[in-house]
């Protein structure tokens, strides 16, 4: 994974409870608050 950009901004890697995960750092003007709370929603 490492850190890639993207359109909307960047992808890390993390980690979180002893597991790797994938860590979204989003550029605020490429994504609505709405857009935002839908992809959240998702992700839960």
């Amino acid at each position: 994974m490492g850190d890639k950009p993207r359109g909307f901004g960047l992808v890390l890697e993390g980690k979180w409870r002893d597991r790797k995960v994938a860590v979204k750092m989003v550029k605020e003007e490429c994504m609505s608050d709405e857009d935002f709370k839908e992809e959240a929603q998702v992700m839960m």
